[in-house]
């Protein structure tokens, strides 16, 4: 006999529902200067990623008579790897609003990961 409820419950603690990245959009090329050095995260939009996008910093350098450009958003996994060659500070994240600072951020995973592997290896080493 099947216990249906019992089923059901499984599902529902079991299969989480989506949800989308949220990231910081903005860029200076606009005037936007609370986007770059000055970050002020209450006066910047909030914007979902798409599928599988992840949340950037992007730092141009100044070039001739073009000012730095700071640009956060939306990308893929692989945009820092694409403009390598404009890129004096690229940095990619996957949690929500993680384009806060210029500064590399720690996920809470890669945390977590950290702590547990340095427990395996201490007890088997």
């Amino acid at each position: 006999m099947c216990n249906w409820p019992f089923t059901f419950i499984l599902l529902f603690i079991f299969v989480q529902s989506g949800s989308c990245l949220m990231c910081y959009e903005c860029t200076t090329i606009f005037g936007d200067e609370e986007c770059g050095e000055d970050f002020e995260p209450e006066d910047i939009d909030k914007v979902e990623c798409d599928g599988t996008d992840i949340c950037m910093i992007h730092v141009s350098p100044e070039i001739s008579s073009f000012p730095e450009i700071t640009q956060r958003g939306c990308v893929d996994r692989f945009f820092c790897n694409k403009i390598d060659e404009w890129n004096e500070h690229c940095i990619t994240c996957d949690e929500d609003l993680c384009n806060i600072s210029s500064k590399l951020i720690a996920s809470t995973s890669l945390i977590i990961i950290t702590v547990f592997a340095n427990g395996f290896f201490q007890k088997f080493l």
